[in-house]
C-alpha cells in the first residue's frame, strides 16, 4: 500500500513538473515573440517623409532667398545707373534736341571763362515727343583758342579732336522710339595760354 501511495505521489509530482515546464516554455515563447516584434514600417515611412518635407521646404526657402537677393542687387544697379544719368542731365550746360532731319544749332563757348568742362547734351526727344526714326547728325568743333581743345563723348576718354583747329565728328546716330542722351565734354588743355575773348564754336547739324 505504501508503495502504491508513493507511486501516486510520484505521478502527481511528475505531472505538476511537466505542467510547470510547459507553462515556463510558453512564457519564454511569448517573450521571444514580444522581443522579435519588428517596428512597424509605417513609422519608418513617416520619418522619411517628414525628412523629405523638411529638405524640400529648406531648398524652396533657399531658392526664394537667393532670388530676392538677386532682384535687390539688380534693382540697386539700376538705381545707381539712373542716378548717374540724372546727374549728367542736370550738369549739362546746354541741351540740343534733334527732332528734325534738317536742323542746325550753334554753341559759342567763352574759353577764358571755362572753368572745367563744358557739357553739351544731344537728345532725340523734346518734352514728351520722341523721334520715331533714327536720325544722323554731325558735330563740328572749331577751335579759336591758343590752346588745344579736348572733346570726349559719354564715358569714353578718347579725344575726338583729331585736327586741333577744326574737327567734324560725322555719322553720329540717335535711336528711335526710346529716349536717348549723348554727352559731349569740351575742355582746354592749357588754360593759361588762352587770350582774352578766345572762343570755341560747336555746330550740331542733322
Amino acid at each position: 500500500m505504501e508503495e502504491g501511495n508513493q507511486r501516486k505521489t510520484r505521478k502527481v509530482k511528475s505531472r505538476k513538473s511537466i505542467n510547470k515546464e510547459k507553462s515556463t516554455n510558453k512564457k519564454i515563447v511569448k517573450k521571444r515573440k514580444i522581443n522579435n516584434k519588428k517596428v512597424p514600417k509605417e513609422n519608418n515611412k513617416n520619418t522619411r517623409n517628414t525628412k523629405k518635407k523638411v529638405l524640400t521646404t529648406e531648398n524652396i526657402l533657399k531658392f526664394i532667398f537667393g532670388l530676392l537677393l538677386f532682384v535687390v542687387i539688380v534693382l540697386g544697379i539700376v538705381v545707381v545707373k539712373k542716378s548717374k544719368e540724372e546727374k549728367k542731365i542736370k550738369n549739362a550746360n546746354i541741351v540740343i534736341p534733334i527732332i528734325e532731319a534738317t536742323q542746325q544749332s550753334i554753341v559759342q563757348i567763352n574759353a577764358e571763362n571755362l572753368e572745367d568742362k563744358y557739357i553739351i547734351r544731344v537728345s532725340n526727344y523734346k518734352d514728351n515727343k520722341i523721334n520715331k526714326d533714327v536720325l544722323e547728325y554731325s558735330v563740328n568743333i572749331i577751335n579759336n583758342t591758343s590752346s588745344d581743345v579736348i572733346v570726349t563723348k559719354n564715358d569714353n576718354n578718347k579725344n575726338l579732336m583729331i585736327d586741333k583747329n577744326n574737327t567734324i565728328i560725322q555719322k553720329e546716330q540717335l535711336k528711335s522710339n526710346v529716349k536717348e542722351d549723348v554727352f559731349y565734354y569740351i575742355s582746354v588743355k592749357n588754360k593759361n595760354s588762352i587770350k582774352n575773348k578766345e572762343n570755341i564754336i560747336v555746330k550740331v547739324e542733322s
